[in-house]
């Protein structure tokens, strides 16, 4: 297991740092010219130590990712030190260069298909399905009965398998660094069917914007037309070489 005694050491202020990127767990300051901290917002220090143990076990399998080299107390939150990769990820790109889209999908896809080609035979890896059987059961006081054994049966339904998926790896996950692709925010990484790595990218790209109703996303700093778009060329990339038909009912399973 990682050492993260630290936590009961070194403190870091992040008072006056630049804080260049915000989710829905963590929030990303940059510290100096080449490092950046990212400081969870769980307080725990496991999730630290998960986190530094998944992108080890990444990068070991041949998945490009940053390392942690250290782990400092941000107050009282884990914050896990890196160097900076850059500001530039897969996001800014598809935005600032259009006429690169369909070159930017291809490798965009690409890296998707090496990351759900990996298996993971160790039992290293937390398993995709049992995290959203816990997810399930969290919301199951607000379904009505026969909705909760409807989705359970549905999950059922899906292959148990050890491919890696990264459950996250939408385009603010990827960065460009030297023309290089680098996947950020391993705590997702578990393994299982890759319709768990499809599922969580038909949301990013198409049902949170049909479920907010809105023309343009302030978090991709995207328009529904292009998000619209990446999914699109994402489902035709990823399953390239299918009937059509075999590729519309792929995407009625991700749905």
């Amino acid at each position: 297991m990682a050492d993260i005694s630290v936590l009961r050491g070194r403190k870091l202020s992040v008072e006056g740092a630049r804080l260049i990127g915000t989710g829905f767990f963590s929030n990303v300051y940059m510290i100096a010219d080449d490092t950046v901290v990212k400081v969870l917002k769980s307080g725990d220090p496991e999730d630290a130590e998960r986190e530094i143990l998944l992108s080890k076990w990444a990068l070991k399998n041949g998945i490009p990712t940053a390392i942690s080299f250290d782990v400092v107390d941000v107050d009282g939150h884990p914050g896990l030190v890196y160097e900076s990769l850059g500001r530039n990820n897969m996001r800014n790109e598809l935005r600032d260069h259009p006429e690169k889209f369909d070159e930017l999908m291809q490798r965009y896809v690409s890296l998707l298909k090496t990351i759900n080609t990996v298996t993971s035979e160790d039992g290293k890896l937390p398993k995709a399905l049992d995290e959203y059987m816990r997810k399930l059961e969290d919301i199951r006081g607000i379904l009505t009965e026969d909705e909760y054994v409807k989705m359970k049966a549905l999950l059922c339904t899906v292959p148990d398998r050890n491919t890696l998926v990264h459950r996250d790896c939408q385009a603010k996950n990827i960065k460009l660094r030297n023309d290089e692709l680098y996947l950020i925010d391993l705590d997702t990484l578990s393994r299982g069917d890759p319709i768990f790595e499809l599922m969580a990218l038909y949301c990013c790209y198409r049902l949170f914007i049909e479920m907010k109703k809105v023309d343009y996303d302030e978090f991709f700093e995207l328009s529904a037309e292009c998000l619209s778009r990446i999914w699109d060329a994402i489902l035709r990339l990823y399953f390239a070489g299918l009937p059509e038909d075999d590729i519309s009912d792929n995407e009625k399973k991700i749905k």
